[in-house]
């Protein structure tokens, strides 16, 4: 199997390392928290993660190891859209995690579902949470779950 991911990742221009990253959903399937993690599986490894309570129509995205994240302002954009979220700071296992939140009728999020990319700015600093294609429909089932 390791052969096999090596050679898959050497054929799509991808080191070992970043083909280890997936995203994978956690909860959809009636848990009390749906979680999306951009994640190395079975580790403690996370770039990113959107969570939700099932049905409320609130999405917190967390980014991880972020370097020159602060307590401040955290402008959330996709697309042409954007909003302000009030972000917060939290050691989470050893890891720095800075989480804004924002509902999930803001055309931000619509125009995230659309583009599958969605970047936080703080002063400088600029953080994207991005899904590739073959991930889409994972983002589609986290929308649906936390539906409000």
């Amino acid at each position: 199997m390791t052969a096999w991911l090596l050679m898959a990742a050497a054929l799509a221009g991808q080191s070992p390392e970043q083909a280890r990253w997936t995203w994978t959903l956690y909860g959809a399937d009636g848990g009390d928290r749906v979680v999306l993690a951009n994640e190395i599986p079975d580790t403690p490894s996370l770039r990113a993660t959107l969570e939700c309570d099932p049905g409320s129509g609130a999405v917190l995205v967390s980014v991880f190891d972020r370097e020159g994240a602060d307590a401040g302002y955290v402008s959330i954009r996709s697309g042409q859209a954007s909003t302000a979220s009030q972000g917060e700071l939290a050691e989470d296992g050893g890891a720095t995690r800075l989480t804004a939140s924002m509902r999930m009728e803001h055309p931000v999020f619509a125009a995230f579902l659309e583009t599958r990319a969605l970047a936080l700015h703080q002063g400088e600093n600029r953080w994207t949470v991005r899904l590739g294609a073959r991930h889409g429909a994972l983002l589609n089932d986290f929308a649906a779950a936390c539906g409000g």
